[in-house]
């Protein structure tokens, strides 16, 4: 009776586990492995001023004659170090049209393990062997049997060439423990988010193909009220989408709505005055010949200043009322039967900027928020910015030496040419040339007449397919100060990184 029983409880577990276990269709175990050696010179461009990203601008006391109101940060401006990524990915396939993504990381600089390195010069160590999780989402297709796709969870959020949304790298929180000396090649720029995607096919006017997506991500979760005395959404960021695109024969064409609700700084600002960011926006490309591509966006911004922090100035307080403009305008064209196969193209960005004051004297502040911009034009000037590389010359108050520079993600012109070649199987080489020009004219010093030119910047990126699963890079990138910097802030920035690659 006994041996029967418990043949009877076996075969009851194995009926009831065995349909569990045959659900998941589909499991694929893959990851990454990323070294990248770096040599850094001058990236705040000052050679007494160290490259850490994240930190302060300001370089010297008020005793030395140079900005005001500052605080020593004398450093090595010359670094040499290497880092890596390694990441491990599972996806499954479970019921029909249920899946699922997962990926963890550990992301550190080779040698630090567990130092305690506190100095200004270096970076903070103590989470060098952490593993954190940058992306796990579920997504539902055919959701109630209708066109329909609901992914929900940490996800990549990339839309058009990622120039509103494309990544959280900007809202400077992608390095949370201080494990990396170069935080733009941190993995963390997944969103926690709810993506709904309906495509609407054929059933559409005109029978185009339309896809619409609706976006809700929680960028920022500040406080869940432990004291009961708040609104635990008062102090959050949140952003919330809407993506109209289609596609024809030669081209594609995206219509599109974002909002930026941040409330992260608003403990002193009235209710009427939240900062928050629209963003309406046109995007489209077209081949117009055989190995051509011709793309272009506009897009324009309005509603209460959500932080200064995105500038260097200490003008233009959150929930101020602005209104700004961006555009992305470019051309490539590939000789595809020619030796090397060239690539030859230009583009020219815009994003606009403001009028401020500061002691009493005109100069240009913040006009355009970057938002969670994806795409970056540049290896240097584009991270010339709050949370990356400040140059020296920002951060000046109002009575010292110098007057305050706008970042590289507003008030600004880029104008670039960029050829890429083949020499090669299996060898890229990409050649940009880019010049840096202000919407609104900068006042170096607080007595110098305004000046519009941030400078020149040249970068080489080679990659090479050694497999199809090893690449070997190459980054190499100059900026050379224009006349808004003045010495001793104007030191030429290079940076050089070799990187080797391995996914499976």
């Amino acid at each position: 009776m006994k041996a029967t029983l418990r043949s009877a409880v076996l075969l009851g577990l194995l009926a009831w586990s065995a349909p569990s276990f045959a659900e998941v269709q589909n499991v694929r175990v893959g990851g990454e492995v990323n070294v990248r050696a770096f040599h850094r010179d001058s990236l705040r461009l000052s050679e007494d001023v160290h490259n850490q990203s994240a930190a302060t601008s300001r370089v010297a006391t008020v005793t030395d004659g140079l900005v005001d109101g500052g605080t020593a940060e004398y450093g090595s401006a010359d670094d040499n170090f290497l880092q890596q990524l390694t990441a491990v990915n599972v996806d499954a396939d479970l019921t029909e049209n249920v899946s699922t993504q997962v990926r963890v990381i550990n992301q550190r600089v080779w040698g630090a393990v567990n130092d305690g390195a506190s100095d200004q010069s270096t970076i903070s160590t103590e989470s060098a062997n952490d593993v954190q999780l940058s992306l796990a989402n579920i997504s539902l297709k055919e959701l109630f049997y209708s066109p329909l796709t609901l992914t929900v969870g940490r996800q990549r959020l990339w839309f058009g060439r990622g120039f509103i949304v494309g990544s959280r790298l900007l809202h400077s929180d992608v390095d949370p423990g201080d494990a990396l000396a170069a935080d733009e090649f941190s993995d963390l720029t997944a969103f926690d988010a709810v993506r709904a995607t309906l495509d609407l096919g054929g059933t559409a006017a005109m029978d185009m193909p339309l896809v619409l997506d609706f976006v809700y991500a929680k960028v920022e979760e500040d406080d869940i009220s432990v004291t009961g005395t708040a609104d635990s959404a008062a102090d959050d960021t949140n952003l919330f989408g809407v993506n109209l695109g289609t596609k024809f024969d030669r081209g594609e064409a995206e219509l599109y709505v974002w909002r930026k609700d941040d409330k992260s700084a608003t403990t002193s600002i009235e209710t009427d005055t939240k900062p928050h960011v629209n963003v309406v926006g046109l995007r489209g490309s077209t081949a117009p010949v055989a190995g051509s591509d011709v793309w272009g966006e506009l897009a324009y911004q309005w509603g209460n200043r959500v932080t200064s922090a995105i500038t260097y100035d200490a003008e233009g307080a959150p929930g101020d009322d602005f209104s700004a403009w961006g555009m992305n305008l470019g051309a490539d064209y590939t000789m595809a039967d020619a030796a090397w196969s060239p690539t030859l193209g230009g583009e020219w960005v815009y994003f606009s900027g403001d009028e401020g004051v500061q002691g009493g004297i005109g100069t240009a502040i913040a006009g355009w928020d970057g938002m969670y911009r994806g795409r970056f034009f540049s290896a240097l000037r584009d991270f010339q910015a709050t949370g990356f590389y400040l140059p020296a010359q920002s951060g000046a108050t109002a009575g010292g030496t110098f007057a305050n520079v706008t970042g590289a993600q507003t008030n600004q012109h880029i104008l670039a040419l960029h050829g890429t070649l083949r020499p090669v199987k299996d060898l890229t080489v990409d050649n940009r040339l880019s010049w840096f020009l202000a919407d609104k004219a900068v006042r170096s010093t607080i007595n110098s007449k305004p000046k519009r030119f941030f400078g020149t910047e040249w970068d080489v990126q080679a990659n090479y397919a050694y497999t199809d699963d090893v690449n070997l890079g190459l980054v190499w990138g100059i900026f050379m100060p224009g006349s808004v910097f003045r010495s001793p802030y104007d030191s030429i920035a290079q940076e050089a990184i070799t990187s080797v690659s391995v996914k499976f």
